[in-house]
């Protein structure tokens, strides 16, 4: 995947906001929504949302469940740590545990 549409894709101070909340669990979009609304005490919209964690989907940073029981698909962070090889001139996804 190219270098640039990976640290485009972080650029974003909502997508940074998505990554912490799921650092630990996982969310629905009602969930995260209302959780950015929260912290933020600013209305946002669902659908912009719902544009930047399908990104973060796009480059390998958040996954997504769908849980028959609750009849829901929650998002997860896939990965817990970027480093940036400046000499090899890539990024670096290690996934968590």
């Amino acid at each position: 995947m190219d270098i640039d549409k990976r640290i485009s894709c972080l650029n974003s101070e909502t997508k940074i906001l998505i990554c912490l909340m799921l650092e630990d669990q996982k969310l629905s979009l009602p969930q995260i929504v209302s959780k950015i609304q929260k912290d933020s005490n600013k209305k946002v919209n669902r659908e912009t949302i719902y544009r930047s964690i399908e990104s973060l989907r796009d480059i390998g940073i958040v996954g997504k469940d769908y849980f028959p029981d609750e009849r829901k698909i929650k998002y997860f962070l896939k990965i817990k740590k970027i480093e940036l090889d400046f000499l090899k001139k890539k990024i670096i996804f290690n996934e968590g545990k």
